[in-house]
């Protein structure tokens, strides 16, 4: 292939954050497209690109030079302070060869972790020590020696330029020229010539580039005016001057230097003589410490024989001494015995620390070895976890084991590693968060300066979806497509360079989880990046990583072992019982029957309105349904109609068929569906004769879609199958059908120890709610809106949740013989330092007032904020007063405690100290409280909510509560999966009203609405506000039909008809069908029935349905005349006697469920109170 005689030597990424538009892909794309056989990467101090480009570009067949662009100062690295005399200069450093790539890797790493002042900065110390290998640029305008010419310093110029021969040698020092038309570089260009040919230095020509395409200038320039947060406006900004900063063809190149031929073919000889070759995939293991006399071999098969006396009885101890032989000979020829070695080491050292570890993740639950060393906790061979899924023994590749630790221990395990393998050994790993296509339209939309509402309706019409580009969805989404076409010329140019920078890297984070660990200090291998919160992190991410061999480990947090661990703790401090989960088995009926009345709020995976219905669908009676469900949860099979087939199988509705009768084994427990990855590995194994390694590669192919390799593997598959005597239409079915669900197909081993976590909370929940509510309150302390669904959760299951107390409550939620005792710290404003103040104070007895409380809790502590909310919350009802005479004493008692505390500091002995808590008793210095009356209900609720995010005492909606449980179809916190279209009624409280002006000149409101601790936001169109707005009053409860519709992927509510409890009312508005169950079925029951019916009177038709002691149903018409209302006292009064669901009604007039077309319509349906 024909070569052009230039190479683009100095060339900037996105990695140079928010000063580079250019992709890695797309650099590399451009010089394989102009015919250039190699380019650098150079960006801004860093090497975060280098793994990423020195792949594609390999892939593309285009030589990759890898490099940084330095910066370098003139005195000290370890000097934080800026210097006229010392600027800092740019210097473009390349590596010709591995030494010189890991003196990059260890000048980058140090400019970073030493050098690091508002730039990473390297000084002429290090260069001397790390120059072998190198390649050096003399840079831009920004160079050393341009710098000086420019500044009329020709003489500090030369000895620049012998200092930098001196420490690199006369043939790696190379002089760039540049002409992007700035007055500066013309003016420097034939001054940096002369000074090159004087002292015998090579000149190369660069272009410096910052982008792909001249027409990218302006995205360039919009990444600048984001990176120094100003507008394209500002004179003052920073900006590049022109427009020629892009990767220019090599014809541009040779014109644009035609006069210097030489600087074009030194840019070859550079290209030439830099030839790096990393070894990609070899790992590069820790060596674990292993005791004198053994090897890693030894040691692991030791540690694994020793444990299966105890893993498993004697009868099954053949069968896994036999898969322990066969993994163990896969791990030693793959040289993987350190790996789970260091696996076991920090597990083992977690357990022994009391941090919670899960029982496993992802595919390593299927490896003996690993069940052996309790890295995991669930048997592969008893539930068919195939460690092939794991290990393929066909394919040399790095294991990948995932562990859970609680939330709160993760840390300490992180800081042994640490301790064992050495700082310098062990770091956490870098991620790159791209721009995506809201953040890209808001951010050229504030540069641009466009109208905020402008920008913010363009950006809500993307999809509310996890990485959404722009690129993608300009086409999907019509009105988009329609401003790409048809739109304001402002409004186009926002689209065109918000699709430019979509992408981009626009700033660093930590992985939160990934952990790196290596046998050598990890800047000897991997560049290292100090993050905004000095943390030292690689300056690779974790695919990198794994390219370069290091050991990768994700340790992760998992909330649930924290929820877990708090709920043995409280078990035992109420129950003096130790519940040991490891030794519980999976067949407990409570549990199983908890799973069914779907009271799964807490439980492991089992929370959402959508798994709850599946679950109450499926009645899961064993552990592998456990399983089943976390795999059949997703998008995928839910679409296909496998869980439907999958639940009729199972409560024999529906026929179990299995393809073939070998496979009845296989797929047994999924009731004949193919739900699991394992299952199609174990068919292609028993049916098609593949060999376990070769069935991992057609579960890559199917979960790939790799449409070549499936079939490739298709037909060997047909012909195994043959080869058994199977016919071959249905070996070709039976591999259809594989592909079809292979699509989605999950991960057996990960659904199977999960479901462990699943199973060991539903079986807390089951045994003991109180202590498992607990906990999970607990968890949730700082979520207000998690807080009250399980608060709800609790009423649901009869726990009683006690207010928060001054004297009895702990920093979280506590458990009393009575219920759940709310947590002082879940109170907004107060803080955990002020708890653990208050519980300190409480130690010396009970704190018996508020002045009591500021004068033995630090004020520093307790300001006003934190005493406001205790009132509000009802943490000092102890005390006797009204909540409304606690505030108003705030201040004087703030001032009290203060002085009393001031006097102790400055040595002052005061009454309280030689009389301790009775000094207030004998002094009788307890002010007295002001006489005025308790806060009503509502602001005393409105409080409440104020300091716990929720309404706990009380709540203003349950006065009206048992109508709005007859009326409503749908709570106001189910609308997520409302669906576009449907309608639905609603009851709660109105709590705002937002009123806008529409362009026509219409008034429309945004309604709040509250009801049982969820709010929703309502919509309300002109039409029906004109009709309706006197209706529109603050704190009064609203029926109302509203309907939802999905837009981007948000639920949107819009109301269709608005009613008050007096509409509900009208003669002819509903109708009522109250029900007598059986053991109400009594004279004495009947007569104060009635007497409840006649004392609410009103206009509304009723029926009465009693159910007699023999099961026989008869309805009882009233008089003509006697009607009710519906009133909360009747609802609830009949409940309270008959029953809940015990009242049901009819309302007539109300919009058509199927369409809204303006007209009222008489749609009509049942719906029991509850």
């Amino acid at each position: 292939m024909y070569h052009t005689n230039f190479v683009h030597l100095h060339v900037h990424s996105h990695y140079s954050i928010l000063d580079g538009a250019a992709s890695i892909k797309s650099i590399i794309e451009t010089a394989r497209r102009n015919r250039m056989p190699a380019i650098a990467i150079t960006d801004h101090g860093n090497m975060f690109g280098a793994i990423d480009f020195y792949q594609n570009a390999i892939k593309k067949g285009v030589k990759p030079i890898l490099g940084f662009e330095a910066y370098l100062t003139g005195g000290s690295r370890l000097d934080k302070e800026r210097s006229k005399e010392k600027p800092l200069h740019h210097l473009v450093l390349l590596a010709k060869n591995h030494a010189g790539y890991k003196n990059l890797v260890k000048l980058s790493s140090l400019g970073y972790t030493e050098g690091f002042y508002y730039k990473p900065r390297i000084d002429w110390e290090l260069l001397e020590k790390y120059h072998d290998g190198i390649i050096a640029l003399g840079a831009c305008l920004q160079g050393e020696v341009p710098w000086k010419l420019n500044h009329g310093d020709e003489e500090g110029a030369r000895k620049a330029v012998r200092r930098y021969q001196d420490v690199f040698g006369r043939d790696n020092f190379y002089l760039e020229i540049q002409n992007h038309g700035l007055a500066e570089q013309i003016d420097v260009l034939p001054k940096i010539v002369s000074m090159a040919r004087a002292c015998d230095v090579p000149i190369v020509a660069t272009n410096d580039s910052h982008y792909v395409g001249a027409e990218d200038w302006e995205a360039h320039d919009v990444l600048l005016c984001l990176q120094t947060q100003t507008q394209m406006s500002d004179p003052k900004r920073m900006r590049f001057g022109t427009r020629e900063f892009y990767l220019k063809t090599s014809q541009m190149m040779n014109d644009l230097f035609k006069e210097f031929p030489d600087s074009i073919t030194n840019t070859l000889r550079v290209a030439e003589r830099c030839n790096v070759q990393l070894t990609l995939g070899k790992s590069i293991l820790p060596n674990f410490p292993i005791p004198a006399g053994k090897t890693s071999e030894s040691y692991l098969e030791e540690l694994c024989r020793a444990a299966i006396p105890v893993r498993y009885p004697e009868s099954e101890r053949e069968t896994a001494t036999k898969r322990l032989d066969f993994e163990l000979s896969v791990i030693r020829r793959m040289g993987f015995c350190d790996y789970f070695l260091i696996v076991w080491d920090f597990i083992k050292q977690a357990r022994e620390m009391g941090v919670p570890v899960g029982p496993g993740r992802g595919s390593a639950a299927g490896s003996i070895v690993a069940y052996l060393l309790w890295i995991t906790d669930l048997d592969p061979i008893k539930y068919a976890l195939l460690f092939e899924r794991f290990l393929n023994p066909d394919r040399i590749s790095m294991p990948d084991i995932d562990i859970d630790f609680s939330d709160e221990g993760r840390q300490s395990v992180i800081d042994f590693v640490v301790q064992k393998y050495g700082r310098d050994k062990v770091s956490q790993i870098i991620t790159f968060n791209q721009m995506l296509a809201k953040q890209a339209i808001r951010g050229v939309g504030r540069v641009f300066e466009m109208p905020l509402p402008e920008v913010d309706k363009i950006a809500k019409l993307i999809p509310e979806k996890p990485g959404t580009h722009l690129k993608k969805v300009l086409d999907e989404v019509p009105e988009l497509k329609a401003i790409v076409e048809n739109g304001t010329e402002d409004q186009k140019r926002l689209l065109k360079i918000a699709k430019t920078v979509d992408g981009v890297v626009s700033h660093t984070g930590i992985h939160a989880a990934g952990v790196v660990i290596s046998r050598d200090p990890l800047d000897d291998i991997v560049p290292m990046f100090r993050d905004k919160s000095n943390e030292i992190v690689t300056q690779y991410e974790k695919n990198a990583i794994e390219k370069i061999g290091l050991l990768k480990m994700d340790f992760l947090g998992l909330k649930t072992l924290s929820v877990i661990q708090r709920a043995l703790g409280f078990i035992k401090q109420t129950h003096g019982v130790d519940v040991d989960l490891n030794r519980r088995t999976f067949d407990d009926q409570p549990t199983y029957d908890l799973l069914c009345r779907g009271l799964t709020k807490g439980v492991f995976q089992l929370e959402s309105d959508g798994m709850r219905s599946l679950i109450m669908r499926l009645k899961p009676s064993v552990f592998e349904d456990i399983v089943a469900l976390l795999a059949m949860y997703r998008p995928g099979p839910l679409g296909s109609g496998m869980v439907d087939d999958f639940v009729e199988c199972k409560h024999g509705r529906k026929k179990i068929e299995y393809p073939h009768p070998s496979l009845e084994p296989i797929l047994k427990d999924t009731y004949g569906v193919f739900l699991y990855q394992e299952q199609c590995m174990m068919t292609a194994n028993v049916m098609g004769g593949f060999t376990m390694g070769q069935a991992d590669q057609l579960r890559k192919a199917m979960a790939k879609k790799i449409a070549g390799e499936m079939e490739r593997l298709g037909k060997l598959f047909v012909e195994g199958a043959i080869k058994k005597g199977i016919d071959q239409k249905l070996a070709q079915h039976v591999f259809d059908l594989m592909a079809s669900f292979g699509e989605y197909g999950f991960n057996k081993s990960h659904s199977a120890a999960y479901a462990v976590v699943t199973y060991n909370t539903a079986y807390l929940k089951a045994h003991y709610p109180k202590e498992f509510m607990a906990a999970v309150l607990s968890s949730e302390i700082n979520d207000t809106d998690k807080i009250a669904e399980y608060i709800e959760e609790c009423e649901e299951m009869e726990i009683g949740i006690l207010p928060p107390d001054i004297n009895k409550s702990s920093v979280l939620y506590g458990v009393e013989p009575e219920g759940i005792r709310y947590g002082l710290a879940a109170i907004k404003g107060v803080g955990t330092s002020a708890v653990e103040g208050i519980i300190a104070a409480r130690a010396d007895g009970p704190i018996k007032s508020l002045s009591d409380l500021t004068r033995r809790v630090d004020t520093k502590l307790l300001n006003s904020r934190v005493l406001e909310s205790l009132v509000k919350a009802g943490a000092l009802d102890t005390f006797g007063l009204h909540r409304s005479q606690l505030l108003a004493m705030v201040g004087d008692s703030l001032k009290s405690g203060q002085k009393v505390q001031k006097d102790k500091s400055a040595g002052q002995a005061t009454f309280f100290d030689l009389l301790g808590n009775d000094a207030a008793e004998v002094l009788e210095a307890e002010p007295a409280p002001p006489d005025i009356p308790e806060m009503g209900e509502r602001e005393r609720l409105a409080a409440e909510k104020e300091a716990l995010g929720f309404y706990l005492s009380g709540d203003p909606f349950s006065e009206i509560a048992p109508i709005g449980r007859l009326f409503a179809n749908r709570r106001l916190d189910q609308f997520e999966t409302a669906g576009d279209g449907a309608v639905h009624r609603i009851s709660a409280m109105l709590m705002n009203v937002k009123r806008i002006t529409t362009q026509k000149g219409d008034i429309m409101a945004f309604l709040t609405m509250e009801a049982e601790n969820a709010s929703l936001d309502v919509t309300v169109f002109p039409k029906l506000y004109t009709e309706t707005s006197k209706l529109l009053v603050i704190e009064e409860p609203l029926f109302m039909v509203v309907r939802s519709e999905l837009k981007n992927d948000e639920i949107k509510v819009n109301a269709e008809q608005i009613l008050t409890l007096a509409d509900l009312n009208r003669d002819g508005a509903a109708s009522l069908t109250f029900t007598i169950p059986p053991h109400a079925a009594t004279k004495e029951t009947y007569e104060r029935l009635l007497k409840l019916l006649r004392a609410n009177p009103g206009l509304i038709a009723f029926k009465l349905k009693v159910t007699t002691p023999e099961k026989d149903i008869v309805t009882i018409q009233p008089k003509a005349g006697f009607r009710v209302s519906i009133a909360p006292s009747l609802i609830k009064g009949w409940e309270d006697i008959c029953g809940r669901n015990s009242v049901s009604a009819e309302f007539f007039g109300l919009v058509e469920g199927k369409r809204s077309n303006g007209r009222n319509g008489a749609w009509r349906q049942k719906q029991a109170a509850g």
